[in-house]
């Protein structure tokens, strides 16, 4: 009964040995180039339906102001595309035309 138990033992000191060493095998040490995850830069191009989703608008509205030339896109080969800046300056026009509005509108 002894010699089973020692024979468990070592067994069990093996595989938890192996383990360690495989599991550092696997983490690269700084030298390596270990890094952080960051999050990814922020696309400068969106297609429509994330431009649509970026503006939380459908489609349809966004094609819409689209054809108005009330924001900019560009073409990529067939590939219509809009850019960040195209989406940021639209949305501070709306807000400039709303504060601009509500200057213009008599206290009630």
């Amino acid at each position: 009964m002894e010699g089973i138990r020692i024979l468990l033992t070592n067994y069990v000191h093996r595989l938890t040995a192996d383990v360690r060493r495989s599991s550092l095998d696997s983490v690269p040490s700084r030298k390596e180039g270990y890094t952080t995850k960051t999050a990814p830069p922020p696309p400068l191009l969106y297609t429509i339906p994330e431009a649509a989703t970026a503006l939380r608008i459908s489609r349809t509205k966004l094609y819409e102001l689209l054809s108005k030339n009330e924001i900019q896109s560009v073409h990529i080969g067939r590939s219509r595309k809009i850019p960040a800046s195209a989406l940021r300056s639209y949305v501070h026009r709306l807000q400039a035309e709303q504060e601009e509005g509500d200057r213009n509108d008599p206290p009630r």
